[in-house]
């Protein structure tokens, strides 16, 4: 049910990332599209440490039919999810002059719209993750049907004034009303149950389980912001431009992997809760998720130089097309990780995440190094300095072919870290 909203919804969203905003942000600004969008994770963080957590004590308390805990813990991590977003108003407006510089964009209205999408995105995850932990699927499946239409309204009004504006404009509009008719579902599940905050006596097991999140999401945030700024900043507009548009289509593995996590979390995080091993859950998503990375991987090789040349807008990052099947297979073999990490963070087991927490570092410290190796002039001896210029690593091939073996490495160790922690899946 969920997987068939969330492809309903995708196809307005492929219209959106292909055509629409190709057609309204020029090819100076269209490689600024995705790191604007990632600076709305980066400066809500805080928020998005307690949306992870807030999940799993959510359907913790709801399997255990503690449904007054529930109640009350949600009431307290609004407040609190409030609170931490006037601290993150205060960090974005000392940060984001330092973006500004790097994607080369004007600021105008943006601070605002970044920080309004942020605040409600994230608590439209704290709302996702009580439906997600109560297991409202139903509620979940009608308000994805809808995102999409009001999401794709907003733009076709805003976009055509000011394109990177209305853009925030429009991820922040059908959060915003989706996340309203979530809110009212969820009063009337809760409607019978008193708000029981004896919760707040399990502080010491939140706390344990909240800092690994909490790290990993902050270090995790932080590459990706850097990554995407270097993709922005240190490669030619052009080939910024080209890695925008590459990437919306090699994000159709995503779209299955984000359906089938929302549902595999609450699912799992409950056997595990009443100590049954849901370890068929997770080899039966990885075996599905990797034939259909092979199978998009194999269909954009064939096809790439096809697509790209079926609008005007595309042809002009057709020399780039060749790319295509390599992207789509990293973003492939990420979604993979992604869903064993889900997995593991549901048994309440961090290693394999402190994995890929260190390798993303190494990976985005090499972007920045090597992108910018002017940089260390008279730090570094000349000839290592002479040696990371050669590299040319500021080019979309270069990174694009590099990527691969970084991503099939992470995956290769997280699976072999899932398979050392199962049988059982341990408390």
């Amino acid at each position: 049910m969920i997987f068939l909203a969330c492809r309903s919804g995708d196809v307005i969203q492929a219209f959106i990332g292909l055509w629409l905003v190709p057609k309204y942000v020029g090819p100076d600004e269209l490689g600024a599209v995705l790191p604007l969008q990632q600076l709305t994770s980066f400066l809500t963080v805080p928020l998005a440490i307690v949306a992870t957590v807030f999940a799993k004590y959510v359907n913790t308390y709801a399997a255990k039919g503690e449904y007054g805990k529930v109640k009350g813990f949600i009431r307290d991590v609004f407040s609190a999810a409030l609170i931490l977003f006037i601290v993150c108003i205060a960090g974005a407006y000392l940060v984001m002059p330092f973006f500004y510089e790097r994607l080369r964009i004007s600021s105008g209205s943006l601070t605002f719209l970044i920080l309004l999408c942020g605040l409600v995105g994230n608590l439209g995850s704290i709302i996702g993750a009580a439906q997600q932990g109560l297991k409202r699927f139903k509620t979940m499946s009608l308000t994805t049907l809808l995102a999409a239409p009001i999401r794709l309204v907003t733009l076709l009004i805003a976009m055509p004034y000011r394109a990177l504006s209305g853009y925030l404009l429009g991820q922040t509009t059908p959060a915003a009303t989706t996340s309203a008719l979530a809110v009212l579902d969820l009063h009337r599940a809760l409607k019978p149950y008193t708000p029981d905050r004896t919760w707040r006596r399990d502080w010491r097991q939140i706390l344990a389980y909240s800092w690994p999140i909490a790290v990993n999401l902050a270090v995790a945030t932080l590459c990706a912001t850097f990554c995407m700024t270097v993709y922005r900043q240190r490669l030619p507009e052009v080939e910024s431009g080209a890695f925008y548009l590459i990437s919306r289509f090699s994000d159709l593995a995503s779209y299955v992997g984000a359906a089938i996590s929302v549902v595999m979390f609450p699912i799992v995080s409950e056997a595990h809760e009443k100590g049954d091993n849901p370890t068929r859950t997770i080899r039966n998503t990885a075996i599905i998720l990797t034939v259909i990375n092979f199978a998009i991987t194999i269909a954009f090789a064939f096809t790439h130089k096809l697509i790209f040349g079926l609008t005007a807008t595309w042809e002009v990052y057709l020399p780039y097309s060749y790319l295509l099947p390599v992207i789509a297979f990293y973003s492939g073999c990420s979604v993979i990780t992604s869903t064993f990490i889900t997995y593991e963070t549901a048994c309440r087991r961090f290693g394999a995440m402190f994995w890929i927490l260190l390798s993303t570092a190494l990976w985005v410290g090499f972007l920045v190094t090597f992108t910018g190796a002017n940089f260390f002039h008279g730090l570094l001896p000349m000839p290592v300095v002479d040696w990371m210029i050669s590299v040319n690593a500021a080019r979309l091939d270069f990174l694009s072919y590099l990527a691969v073996p970084y991503i099939l490495l992470q995956l290769m160790v997280t699976i072999l870290i899932f398979h050392i922690n199962t049988k059982p899946c341990r408390r």
